[in-house]
């Protein structure tokens, strides 16, 4: 039995996708887009936790609906466990989201697919699935900094594993971890973090890989998480922009994403002072807006900090769009695609120092040939990393799951 439209026989099923991560999270719009695609229903309810971004949000749509909490992520252990605490046992929260998959599903007997972004989550997958729909399933998207989880998030796991029907991991490292922490009778699938394919900037790649022997500037940017409390070196890498921002005057550097850290936005100020023009915190960007700041740069990053319990084995989407746009990825992590990509990249070690990194990068900045040769390989090597060519994967876990009817 396939979950197909109209003429299938689990048309009536339609996935409610459950998530806080940001609104414009990549793996999440990639998914909701492949099942339009599909004409799959989809619809995702978001709890919008991160106090930083309440003006941003979006109204609700056809596809995306919110619910906002009283209580924000603000940064620290104490902020951290409160706030999850409250959503665990909220009645108010629960009845919230109830209400709007409710006004969703309209009269209660499509079937539903809850496809759950993150661990605390679970709980109220559970709580829909057994008390209020009868006729529903959960998959769990279980992101790589899963996998060294520790406190409500990895109990949340163990609570919740035989109610999970089917579980979709970011690379094959992390089955085997999986399994020995969630329930291993039930279907698995792997799907990378690979993007969408863009074939709209190819000249402007092409130019900017063409005219790097001659440019006046090189940008380095890095656009992302903030956090310093989970796994992001955001201090090391400001370390190193800093360096670099000292030695060459024809540096520029770029930082996106949103915090609230003031320890982070206190060094955003300091060297917005102290280089003016040549280092900008742009705050949250719209996916265009990431895709122009990208277009701009010869070399992006991605470090995780050396010390943080989170260091495994992962597949960054942000390595793949510096590949497509013709960036040089500089990495200080356990990435899957090592081998493929260590040809037009800069890989380093987790014992790998700051001055090991500014030392490489600063050589690419004075041999300029070394520089286009390293972009030109990025559009080879990311020929190999596109959404399209693992996306039905999730119509092979969905119907495995439904087959269990």
């Amino acid at each position: 039995m396939k979950f197909m439209p109209s003429t299938s026989t689990h048309s009536s099923f339609q996935i409610i996708v459950l998530d806080h991560h940001l609104e414009n999270d990549q793996r999440i719009i990639r998914h909701i887009d492949y099942c339009k695609k599909k004409r799959i229903p989809i619809h995702r309810v978001r709890i919008n936790l991160h106090n930083y971004l309440t003006n941003r949000e979006s109204v609700d749509n056809e596809q995306y609906s919110s619910v906002d909490p009283p209580l924000k992520l603000k940064g620290g252990v104490i902020n951290y466990i409160i706030v999850y605490i409250f959503l665990l046992f909220s009645p108010s929260i629960y009845y919230q989201i109830y209400k709007k998959i409710r006004t969703i599903t309209g009269s209660g007997k499509e079937g539903i697919i809850f496809h759950i972004h993150d661990p605390f989550l679970l709980i109220y997958g559970v709580v829909f699935k057994i008390l209020l729909f009868k006729s529903s399933y959960i998959v769990f998207d279980r992101h790589e900094y899963y996998e060294k989880m520790r406190g409500l998030g990895k109990y949340c796991e163990k609570l919740t594993r035989f109610f999970i029907d089917g579980v979709i991991l970011v690379t094959d490292n992390q089955i085997n971890s999986t399994k020995s922490q969630i329930y291993n009778g039930i279907n698995y699938i792997i799907i990378p973090n690979y993007p969408n394919f863009d074939h709209n900037h190819d000249g402007t790649i092409r130019e900017k890989i063409g005219s790097v022997l001659k440019t006046e500037q090189i940008h380095l940017v890095y656009i992302g998480s903030l956090s310093t409390k989970v796994d992001r070196d955001i201090f090391g890498l400001l370390r190193i922009y800093e360096s670099l921002l000292e030695k060459y005057p024809e540096i520029y550097s770029t930082v996106g994403g949103s915090t609230s850290e003031p320890a982070i936005l206190t060094l955003f100020d300091s060297l917005t002072v102290r280089f003016p023009g040549r280092f900008q915190y742009t705050g949250y960007l719209s996916r265009d807006d990431v895709i122009k700041h990208i277009l701009n740069a010869h070399l992006g990053f991605f470090l995780i900090d050396d010390t943080s319990p989170y260091w495994v084995s992962c597949n960054p989407n942000k390595v793949f769009d510096y590949l497509m746009y013709g960036v040089i990825p500089v990495i200080r992590a356990n990435i899957d695609e090592h081998d493929t990509i260590k040809k037009c990249s800069l890989i380093f070690d987790r014992k790998d120092t700051y001055e090991k990194i500014i030392h490489d990068i600063s050589y690419l900045v004075e041999n300029r040939e070394s520089l286009k040769a390293l972009m030109e390989e990025t559009r080879s090597c990311s020929a190999f990393f596109s959404f399209e060519s693992v996306e039905d994967r999730y119509m092979d876990l969905y119907n495995e799951v439904l087959s269990t009817l």
